[in-house]
């Protein structure tokens, strides 16, 4: 019997607690200004509760937000480095005999005359670009060419002319 007893006393003082914050709330309303004034700041108290409970919601979805953005940027740069690491994989060359001979043969010194034959070979080779033709000898350096006075002034022409085309073909791309 004694157990039974401290269970009906607890519930007793609940029960008291919940009558008496009903009289505060009832007698709150009540027409005395003292008591309206107590009111208001209470309100006032519970309204900047709610609020703060509302901008810490807010507050944890926009952290939740960031984190996910976070993580897809992770995941896009892995999937970016792992296809670009794919891609490198397929486009290696293969490995044979014919590009070690080329390499090889890089490396190893010329005779005399073959370096003679490289430095007597000159062609006119024609520049897309700029529409000029350019001397380059056999090692691929670029020759300055001696020309007569008009055959000079006919290579300006006709650079001008290739220069241009090119500008207007350009202002033509960009128009696009």
């Amino acid at each position: 019997m004694g157990k039974k007893e401290p269970e009906k006393h607890k519930k007793s003082v609940k029960d008291k607690r919940k009558r008496k914050k009903k009289r505060s709330s009832s007698s709150s309303s009540s027409n005395s200004s003292s008591s309206s004034s107590v009111s208001l700041s209470s309100i006032d108290e519970e309204t900047k509760k709610k609020l703060k409970a509302k901008l810490k919601k807010l507050l944890k979805k926009e952290k939740k937000k960031r984190k996910e953005k976070r993580t897809l940027k992770k995941l896009l740069k892995e999937k970016v480095r792992t296809e670009v690491s794919n891609c490198k994989r397929q486009i290696e060359k293969p490995k044979g005999p014919e590009v070690v001979c080329e390499k090889y043969k890089a490396f190893t010194p010329i005779t005399k005359e073959e370096w003679e034959k490289l430095q007597n070979t000159f062609k006119h080779v024609y520049d897309e670009v700029t529409g000029r033709t350019r001397l380059v000898r056999g090692t691929g350096e670029i020759v300055e060419e001696c020309v007569s006075r008009e055959r000079h002034l006919s290579i300006n022409k006709q650079a001008t002319r290739g220069d241009g085309e090119y500008f207007q073909k350009k202002l033509y791309q960009n128009m696009k």
